[in-house]
């Protein structure tokens, strides 16, 4: 076969892009120009600036309160574990809530101890995260409410600052029957957690009594707190105290693994007469 010389080829000619060019799909050729499949290239391809912008995954809230709805693009067709949403709250949840993405069902939202949100885990104006797991989806970050209170309201229940009292007016007194005897004059019921409690203590004498104590008791009705806690204890002796008196009991840990009554145990020694005790207690979760 005889040889070609080099000079003799055909020039190289740059294609226009309205040439075609034959692309195989499912055995069938098609013949495209390379705009058209520029343009093919470009809507299946990820912008660098949408990933950026997080485009794909984050969204403003479209939902209600406890009932969120996140609508992306492109369409989620099903949900998977792992897939991972941001969302621009629009409502705070009172309670138990759920999120729906574009138009499937709607999957519970959980914590990350897999129970039901309480009220205040999603507020106004953050952006939460959730991310599906296959069943549900677990709140990533829910809100903490670090910063205090602006307003006469109160901690919600398990949360820090969480507060908890008991009174008994001057005007019902629980009666001290016998003398140098502990009795309860009032209690509160903690869940587990860390807390720290105060109160104090009116004493209602008709005749005079000449020692008083009072304190908190963990979990025991009637009985002397564990006197090894600093503070727990006050005792006022030395001589005769008439009516209403009173004092502060000082401020106690008490550490809860477990539902558990304080009591505010007090005492008085007395020969005649009666002896009543009133007062307040009060307990403020620390953490």
């Amino acid at each position: 076969m005889a040889g070609i010389k080099i000079s003799a080829l055909p020039s190289i000619v740059t294609p226009l892009v309205t040439d075609y060019i034959p692309v195989s799909q499912g055995d069938v050729t098609y013949k495209e120009t390379i705009t058209q499949l520029a343009t093919l290239i470009s809507a299946s391809s990820v912008n660098p600036a949408d990933v950026q912008n997080q485009t794909y995954s984050y969204v403003a809230d479209s939902g209600a309160a406890n009932a969120y709805v996140g609508i992306v693009a492109p369409v989620v067709a099903a949900y998977a574990a792992g897939q991972r949403f941001d969302l621009l709250i629009a409502n705070d949840n009172t309670g138990a809530s759920t999120l729906t993405i574009n138009a499937l069902t709607a999957k519970n939202i959980l914590r990350d101890d897999g129970t039901a949100l309480v009220a205040g885990d999603i507020v106004a104006g953050m952006i939460a995260t959730f991310e599906f797991n296959g069943v549900s989806f677990q709140l990533l970050n829910p809100s903490r409410r670090i910063l205090g209170t602006t307003t006469n309201d109160n901690a919600i229940t398990g949360y820090v600052g969480e507060y908890i009292s008991a009174q008994v007016l001057k005007a019902a007194p629980v009666n001290f029957a016998l003398s140098n005897t502990l009795y309860d004059v009032m209690s509160i019921d903690l869940t587990p957690g860390d807390w720290d409690v105060t109160g104090n203590i009116g004493f209602d004498i008709t005749v005079g009594s000449t020692i008083m104590s009072a304190g908190f008791s963990n979990n025991v009705s009637a009985t002397l707190p564990d006197l090894s806690l600093v503070g727990n204890l006050t005792l006022l002796g030395g001589g005769t105290y008439g009516n209403n008196t009173g004092f502060n009991i000082p401020s106690q840990r008490i550490s809860l693994s477990a539902n558990a009554t304080i009591y505010m145990v007090a005492a008085a020694v007395f020969a005649a007469g009666a002896v009543g005790g009133f007062g307040y207690m009060a307990a403020r979760r620390a953490r």
